[in-house]
């Protein structure tokens, strides 16, 4: 084969990739377009049907799990939000806890997650479920004392002081009180009954202190010991405070109720409250409760890496959620989605398409909680925020579906209180016939238009920044039009830049073959040019990396050097010995004749 025809097969070649690169950036981003509307309008679809399901079973005929998942869900629809907030707060007692008969943690926690929501206040539940905390008496703290020699201590408690000796194999004597020898003498187990307490500590030599705990349970002794993160040290004659500082939410007198507690600590946290003392017992007790699959609670308590590493660990087949049986998979996932709302990872995409194939064809998942718990953690919808100002009605005053119907009736429009009727969103001082023309009208009252419904797009109280545009037409009421996005200008300007740099490359790569020896010309004279330079001495390659076995040790901060068995030396390269005076002489000369 001659170098024409070499030249030729290349260039097909190359021709035949790049067509096929585009031809691949094309069909990805087709899927990748394609998915995104399969999801979206699946997600869609349930919003529809949960909005028709809650609306034909009653809000009120709704429990209040449910009446709080809905709520998260369909916040975004002030209609629908009014209703099923007023059925929340009829089914409590005394608008502080839920539901009214027997006032339960989860249930309550839930209902303070969805009052937060939408901007309600909700002092009352949060300080009701403060009153429901007490002390985790089921787990087992440990005090240690580390000195760097053999010392005396005092430790003062609310109700006792007690002197004990740490001896220089850092063993401990003396114990009573509030304390008493464990781990073979080494640490003291705090009694439960001086739990809360401040144990001031204080040594006649420099010492550190901590904490830690386990489950009190436990007879394994492969079971862990949480070690506290902090500690606290202390030159000789001072002193420093320790405090076992473990809560828990109690379900009747006085045990703790570790489902309730999740629920509990999560709504609080995002209350603004501080929720460190629930840690403990939430993270001992875990191992023992994973059928409420508690890394999602932790991972969005806390936001540690471990927890979001332990979550997606324990995705099903990559697909979905479920900690026990079968009728908790929706459930489950959408808990884990929650957890995991606002990242974008392979299993959120992998969960919410899962979700999107196993749809049934009503559009609802399993039932109305399970729904509204997917759309809430999956397709989220930002909630209008209601108003804490007093109820219109509850102040004895007239709700109303406009301020003109307000002025018809001869009454004032009062901003400072809110309406919760459904389709009544105007406070009026009096009441309000709606059969009354609007005074704007004239009593010439017009058939209300709908240009965005026409124009066939949707009237919406917001249009989703993601999957719709907003369109110029006008909304009965002050609704926005909303209409599907179509596929940005820009986004395909994105990709176009490719196809450019694409083309000029192969114009680069067909200039390069037809000007081949003049390019060979240049290169050659610029090789020429460069090599009358002093080459750079070479860096020596590093070593080449040490098996796991091998790995050398740190040492007193340093790494041993690594000593080659003998034969291992790669040879060192020959110089070449320089011309001789005379050889050069006759060089020189030959040169200078060519140049004449």
């Amino acid at each position: 084969m001659n170098k024409k025809s070499v030249v030729g097969v290349f260039l097909i070649l190359t021709l035949f990739l790049l067509v096929a690169q585009l031809y691949y950036i094309s069909a990805a981003d087709d899927n990748e377009s394609t998915d995104a509307g399969v999801s979206g309008a699946g997600f869609d679809k349930a919003y529809t049907c949960l909005e028709d399901l809650v609306a034909e079973r009653g809000y009120s005929n709704l429990n209040s799990e449910e009446q709080s998942f809905a709520l998260l869900a369909l916040a975004y629809d002030s209609s629908i939000q009014s209703s099923l907030k007023s059925a929340l707060l009829a089914s409590s007692k005394d608008n502080m806890c839920w539901p009214a008969a027997s006032c339960k943690l989860r249930d309550t926690a839930l209902a303070l997650i969805a009052l937060n929501y939408i901007n309600q206040p909700t002092n009352n539940v949060e300080n009701y479920l403060l009153e429901k905390t007490t002390t985790a008496k089921e787990l087992v703290w440990y005090l240690q004392i580390d000195a760097d020699e053999k010392t005396s201590c005092t430790l003062k408690t609310d109700s006792t002081t007690k002197t004990i000796s740490i001896a220089a194999d850092k063993k401990v004597s003396g114990t009573g009180g509030c304390f008493k020898s464990a781990r073979d003498g080494y640490w003291l187990e705090i009694s439960s009954d001086c739990y809360g307490d401040d144990i001031e500590i204080s040594c006649d030599k420099a010492f550190i202190t901590s904490l830690s705990y386990k489950k009190k349970t436990s007879t394994s002794i492969d079971e862990p010991i949480y070690i506290s993160s902090s500690t606290n040290s202390a030159p000789a004659k001072s002193s420093v405070t320790e405090k076992v500082n473990a809560l828990c939410f109690k379900s009747g007198s006085t045990s703790c109720d570790y489902e309730g507690s999740l629920w509990a600590a999560l709504a609080l946290k995002k209350a603004g409250k501080d929720t460190s003392a629930f840690m403990p017992y939430l993270v001992a007790y875990s191992s023992t409760n994973a059928k409420y699959l508690p890394s999602a609670f932790l991972y969005m308590i806390t936001g540690y890496d471990e927890y979001f590493t332990e979550l997606v660990n324990e995705q099903k087949a990559g697909n979905y959620w479920q900690q026990s049986d079968s009728s908790k998979q929706y459930y489950d996932t959408a808990l884990a989605l929650l957890a995991l709302q606002g990242r974008s990872t392979d299993q959120v995409d992998t969960a919410s398409t899962y979700l999107i194939e196993n749809q049934p064809s009503s559009g609802c998942w399993r039932n109305a909680r399970d729904t509204a718990f997917i759309l809430y953690a999956a397709d989220p919808k930002s909630p209008v925020l209601s108003s804490s100002r007093p109820d219109c009605e509850d102040s004895s005053y007239f709700c109303a579906s406009s301020e003109d119907k307000c002025t018809a009736a001869k009454g004032n429009s009062l901003d400072d209180y809110y309406c919760q009727s459904l389709g009544k969103s105007v406070c009026c001082s009096v009441e309000v016939d709606e059969t009354l023309p609007d005074v704007t009208n004239g009593g010439n009252e017009e058939e209300d238009t709908n240009e965005c419904q026409d124009a066939g797009y949707s009237c919406k109280s917001y249009c989703s920044t993601e999957t719709e545009d907003q369109k110029p037409y006008s909304c009965i009421g002050t609704e926005s039009c909303c209409a599907p996005k179509t596929r940005a200008s820009s986004s395909s300007g994105s990709g176009a830049w490719w196809i450019w740099l694409l083309v000029i490359l192969i114009i680069l790569l067909a200039l390069a073959i037809i000007f081949r020896n003049q390019l060979k010309i240049w290169v050659f004279r610029i090789k020429n040019k460069f090599s009358k330079s002093p080459v750079s001495a070479q860096k020596r390659p590093p070593f080449p990396p040490y098996p796991p076995s091998q790995q050398p040790r740190m040492m007193g901060g340093l790494i041993p050097r690594r000593i080659l068995p003998q034969g291992m030396f790669a040879p060192r390269p020959q110089a070449k010995p320089f011309p001789k005076q005379g050889e050069l002489d006759a060089t020189l000369r030959k040169l200078k004749e060519m140049g004449r």
